[in-house]
């Protein structure tokens, strides 16, 4: 009876130092915040701000995402083609428009950039992350 006790408190034990162990890991390495100015700004502007696209007198769909004001744009725009659905849904990447069209999934009209090669793996994987975490600007 005590043998089952003693295995049974040190099999305890073994379950809580390695709790503990995998929490102090994830504390000693948080996943990484992307920066909206660092990384998201530049892949908009290389790949969304170009003349008759989203930059301009007339940007496309009203959505200016020229250098100076591209966050506030992004973050209070709302899609033109499917009402009400905000293209950045901080938290949700799987509801937030711009996100839907860079992938080309569950869209209405084309996937972005127009006429153009899509975004790398890379660059979508990022921009998801980033509305993930919350899209902060930084």
């Amino acid at each position: 009876m005590i043998k089952y006790m003693l295995i049974s408190i040190l099999a305890i034990t073994l379950l809580v130092m390695f709790g503990f162990t995998q929490a102090s890991k994830k504390l000693e390495n948080p996943q990484s915040k992307i920066s909206f100015n660092k990384n998201i700004k530049s892949v908009l502007a290389t790949n969304c701000a170009q003349s008759n696209c989203h930059a301009g007198p007339e940007p496309w769909m009203d959505l200016n995402l020229s250098l100076e004001n591209t966050y506030e744009n992004i973050m209070h725009h709302t899609s033109k083609e499917i009402h009400g659905l905000r293209l950045i849904n901080p938290f949700h990447p799987e509801s937030s428009y711009l996100l839907q069209k860079i992938n080309g999934s569950r869209i209405k009209g084309a996937r972005m950039p127009y006429k153009r090669d899509s975004l790398s793996e890379k660059d979508i994987s990022l921009i998801e992350e980033w509305i993930q975490q919350g899209a902060i600007i930084d």
